[in-house]
């Protein structure tokens, strides 16, 4: 989810939406701002001083982190403008988010497990690589351990698969979260990122691969 969820947040760019390159740009030169497109228990926030992971209190060209609401109960509330952008367009400036806090629900990753009746456990996701900023679709390879759940239990180990999904779909499909901890991205010693483990109805497995 630390990697879904930063990969989500970097494509919550104002000129690419305004220019129609973007998930969240909208049909007549509009964005999606304002839009409510993921359920009401979804916020993500930024905020330099939040005591469980803590960002830089500077950001691009050295404009202030300041706390910040970027999805606010499924609804988009804000999206990145840089500098030059912000003078071509008469908008206030707003630096990429230093850090990532996700809202979430209660419990641990055992209390999904203990609750899912059948269901495929995914530890980590890596090797993930942009396919279609429009849609935010994505693909990479699952790695670190996945297990098939039956009857609320691990019951033995499966492969490691590909899969083609974008957070969109992800956040769009929530059947239950986990509280919300802090978590490094699999690729990355990042420890700015807060977010919870969720339970989805559904999530692409494309196919079978052979990494380990």
């Amino acid at each position: 989810m630390a990697s879904l969820m930063r990969s989500l947040l970097s494509s919550m760019n104002q000129r690419s939406a305004d220019e129609g390159r973007s998930f969240f740009s909208a049909a007549g030169g509009q964005t999606k701002l304002g839009q409510q497109l993921f359920p009401e228990q979804v916020t993500i926030r930024s905020d330099p001083a939040a005591v469980a992971a803590p960002g830089a209190p500077w950001g691009d060209s050295g404009l202030p982190q300041l706390p910040r609401t970027w999805v606010d109960q499924g609804r988009i509330a804000d999206l990145a403008c840089d500098r030059f952008w912000a003078q071509k367009t008469g908008r206030q400036p707003i630096p990429l988010a230093s850090n990532l806090l996700m809202s979430g629900g209660s419990g641990t990753v055992a209390d999904l497990v203990s609750s899912t009746e059948r269901g495929v456990l995914i530890t980590s996701l890596w090797y993930i690589v942009s396919v279609n900023p429009r849609t935010l679709l994505y693909t990479g390879l699952t790695r670190d351990g996945v297990f098939w759940i039956e009857n609320g239990k691990i019951a033995y180990p499966v492969t490691n698969f590909r899969w083609n999904d974008s957070p969109v779909s992800v956040l769009s499909n929530i059947d239950g979260m986990s509280e919300s901890v802090r978590a490094s991205p699999r690729e990355s010693t990042a420890t700015n990122i807060s977010v919870p483990a969720l339970r989805v109805k559904e999530f692409e497995l494309s196919s079978v691969s052979d990494a380990v």
